[in-house]
């Protein structure tokens, strides 16, 4: 999911019993 605050999904998405991928998209 898009998001402006990705250490508060991530938090959110471990404390689901859930890892944590992350895509980083550059600006072009």
């Amino acid at each position: 999911e898009a998001t402006d605050n990705p250490g508060a999904l991530i938090k959110d998405i471990r404390e689901n019993g859930m890892k944590v991928g992350l895509a980083i998209k550059p600006g072009t």
